[in-house]
C-alpha cells in the first residue's frame, strides 16, 4: 500500500508540474497536428532469407540491394499527433517500397531457390514501419532565451514500432520465384527539439531502436525546417523541408537467420503539416 500511494503522489506531482509548465510557457490545453511528407534518398543493405533456417538455402548477407538494382527509392511518411497540456501522443507510418530489375553478376541462393550468375531478376522490396509514441514537452519561453518571440521545446519520447517486411524475387525460369513476408515488433527511445520564432521553426530529432531479443531495431535521425501560414486564430499550415537518415536491422533466432540490414538516407523530405 505505501508503494502504491507513493506512485500516485509522484504521478500527481508530475501531472501538476507539466500543467504548470504548460500554463507558464503558453502551451495550449489541447491541440492536434497532422503531417504528410514525401521522401527520396539512397537505400543500401541486404535481405538474407533462408528456408526453415537451413544454411544451404540462402547466400550469406545476400541479396544485397545493390545487386538487385536498388540504389534509391521514394517513400512516404504520415503522422497524427495529439497534445494535452505538456503531454503528447502520436501515431505514424513510414512506407518504403522499391521495384527493380537487374541481372545477377554472381550466383545467388535465396529461400531455397537458385539463381545462377547472369540470371535476369525482378525484385519487389517493402520496408514499412508503423509507430505509436508518448512524450512530454518541456518548453523554454522567449524571455528565458533572451530573444523576443523565440521559444525552445524539448520532448523526450518513447515509441512502440511494428516493422512489416516483404520481398518478392523472380527469375526467368520455373522455380526461380521466392516470396517472404513477416512482421516484427520493436521499441525506441528518443527526443525532439523544436526552435520556434513564427513563422519559422527548426525541428531536430532522433530515435534509438532498443536491442531487445529478435525485435526490430529502427534508429532514425531527422532535421526539418518549416514555414507556418496562419489559417485562423489557432490553425497553422506548415510547409516542411528536411533531411532524414534511418537504419533498420532485424535478425531472428534460427541457426541461419532471417537477417535484414537497411540504411535509408541521406534522404530529402518535403511535405505539409496542419496544426490546430
Amino acid at each position: 500500500m505505501p508503494n502504491v500511494f507513493a506512485v500516485r503522489v509522484l504521478l500527481a506531482i508530475c501531472l501538476s508540474t507539466g500543467a504548470a509548465h504548460a500554463a507558464q510557457d503558453g502551451v495550449q490545453a489541447l491541440g492536434a497536428r497532422f503531417q504528410a511528407d514525401v521522401l527520396y534518398g539512397s537505400l543500401d543493405g541486404f535481405a538474407q532469407t533462408p528456408r526453415g533456417g537451413g544454411a544451404t538455402t540462402t547466400s550469406r548477407r545476400r541479396p544485397s540491394f545493390d545487386e538487385l538494382g536498388i540504389g534509391s527509392t521514394v517513400g512516404a511518411d504520415v503522422e497524427l499527433g495529439l497534445d494535452w497540456r505538456a503531454w503528447t501522443l502520436h501515431w505514424g507510418a513510414r512506407i518504403l517500397h522499391a521495384t527493380t530489375s537487374a541481372t545477377l553478376d554472381d550466383a545467388l541462393v535465396s529461400q531455397g531457390a537458385s539463381f545462377p550468375a547472369g540470371t535476369p531478376v525482378r525484385s519487389q522490396l517493402e520496408l514499412d514501419s508503423y509507430r505509436a509514441g508518448v512524450g512530454h514537452h518541456f518548453t523554454v519561453a522567449s524571455d528565458r532565451l533572451g530573444a523576443g518571440g523565440v521559444s525552445l521545446q524539448l520532448t523526450p519520447l518513447l515509441e512502440a514500432v511494428i516493422f512489416d517486411f516483404g520481398h518478392r524475387l523472380e527469375g526467368a525460369l520455373p522455380g526461380q520465384r521466392t516470396h517472404r513476408e513477416y512482421t516484427r515488433f520493436g521499441s525506441r527511445i528518443g527526443a525532439r527539439s523544436r526552435l520556434m520564432q513564427e513563422p519559422l521553426a527548426l525541428e531536430v530529432g532522433g530515435f534509438w531502436g532498443l536491442p531487445i531479443g529478435t525485435w526490430a531495431r529502427i534508429s532514425t535521425f531527422e532535421a526539418t525546417a518549416s514555414y507556418a501560414a496562419r489559417l485562423g486564430a489557432r490553425m497553422r499550415l506548415l510547409l516542411r523541408v528536411g533531411l532524414l537518415y534511418e537504419h533498420i536491422e532485424v535478425e531472428d533466432s534460427q541457426s541461419t537467420p532471417n537477417h535484414i540490414e537497411a540504411d535509408y538516407g541521406p534522404a530529402l523530405t518535403a511535405g505539409l503539416a496542419l496544426r490546430f
